[in-house]
């Protein structure tokens, strides 16, 4: 973490200890508030220790639901335990599993100290506003609206400039402000608003808040489902039902502008000895390192696949075929020298990698002539020697163009 990020850092953890101090010192003993904490707290609680994931290991919480619920109604003092509660129980709980998440230790009591900043502004402008604190008054929707967006609003803005300090990138890149992180958020404050009126109205019709949390939380986990349909288990590249999919478009795409794409395809050198010698989960590693090398080798725009077996597929848009030579043979030359680790025993497991290049210029194909133009390059590249990059215009074949085919 740089040196700014470790201010910022500590700048916020000593704005949620100081409305902390303020708080305590206001504290008033108020025994109708206590029913209402019980009942956040122990949601909130439920809520933070049932995260939703979606792509790109983006979490969300519907933790805020009863936060910003609790910043309206309750008194700052007890607002303090509410937000602070279910993130340290999150914690412990992480911890007892050993899991990686949230290990370092600054990462939860900024997270306390945002909720706590952003709920006491929220707090301090709805009680100013609307010194009554009906929230079931005409004249406290426009408070509500203007109090969420400050609490939505302050909580992105804490998050995303730690991220941007933290990991040295854009706002655009930290994507806070996006709009599918900042739908949740909206949903979030929306149902917040919602129980904190049916708690003065009649408190029983907070259940009608809590059931259409289940959809809201379904909905959240929906990108990752699709993720994880589209990607392989055992490597994290695309599948081949995706691989198929996204390649028939882009085909046709490059067709219709006369555009160059270019197919690599990738055989891994004796997987099968790697899995006798040192066991299937050394052969298992070798493969996961392998897609991690394969992502790193490409665009965001290009597709790295799993075809089957030890067998992948690199999709590269907007590229010819000297350029897709030199992309194949860096990677080729990166496995050839990586160490992969050996789980069941001393040292490491070296591999190689043969592959084959089909490039699209201009004229009609089908991705089934594609795919089998590059399939005969790497077949040639294994009858070879293997761990070589093999052109298919060096071997003579050829996608077929109109009015003319040309075979092996």
């Amino acid at each position: 973490m740089t040196l700014r990020a470790k201010i910022y850092v500590t700048g916020v953890l000593c704005g949620g200890v100081a409305v902390t101090v303020a708080a305590l010192a206001t504290f008033q003993w108020v025994p109708a508030q206590w029913p209402l904490l019980l009942i956040l707290l122990l949601a909130a609680i439920i809520a933070q220790l049932n995260k939703a994931e979606a792509p790109n290991h983006t979490l969300y919480y519907a933790t805020p639901v009863f936060l910003f619920a609790g910043a309206l109604l309750l008194d700052p003092a007890l607002y303090v335990v509410l937000a602070a509660v279910p993130h340290l129980a999150e914690w412990a709980r992480e911890r007892w599993k050993n899991s990686p998440h949230l290990r370092d230790w600054y990462l939860q009591p900024f997270n306390i100290a945002k909720h706590l900043v952003a709920g006491f502004v929220t707090h301090a402008l709805f009680a100013w506003l609307v010194p009554t604190g009906n929230v079931l008054s005409l004249s406290a929707l426009p408070v509500l609206v203007l109090a969420g967006l400050s609490y939505m609003a302050l909580n992105q803005l804490l998050l995303g400039l730690a991220l941007v300090l933290a990991r040295d990138v854009s706002w655009n890149d930290a994507g806070v402000f996006k709009l599918d992180n900042v739908l949740p958020e909206v949903v979030m404050v929306c149902l917040g608003a919602n129980l904190a009126a049916f708690w003065q109205f009649a408190p029983w019709l907070i259940i009608t808040t809590l059931v259409p949390l289940a959809l809201v939380y379904r909905t959240m986990m929906i990108p990752k489902l699709k993720q994880d349909a589209n990607t392989d288990a055992k490597t994290g590249l695309y599948n081949v039902r995706y691989f198929n999919e996204r390649y028939a478009q882009e085909l046709s795409r490059a067709i219709r502008f006369e555009r160059p794409l270019s197919l690599i395809m990738c055989d891994l050198d004796y997987l099968r000895d790697v899995n006798n010698t040192y066991g299937h989960l050394a052969g298992d590693m070798v493969l996961e390192g392998v897609g991690t090398l394969l992502k790193a080798s490409i665009r965001d725009c290009d597709i790295a696949c799993r075809f089957g077996g030890e067998e992948f597929c690199l999709l590269l848009l907007e590229t010819d075929a000297d350029e897709a030579y030199e992309i194949a043979e860096r990677l080729r030359r990166t496995i050839e020298m990586t160490p992969f680790t050996n789980p069941t025993g001393a040292g490491s497991v070296a591999v190689t990698m043969s592959m084959g290049i089909a490039t699209y210029m201009i004229g009609d194909v089908t991705p089934e002539e594609l795919l089998h133009t590059a399939d005969l390059a790497v077949y040639r590249a294994k009858e070879r020697g293997r761990n070589q990059v093999i052109c298919a215009t060096e071997i003579g074949a050829h996608v077929r163009m109109p009015s003319l085919e040309v075979s092996v």
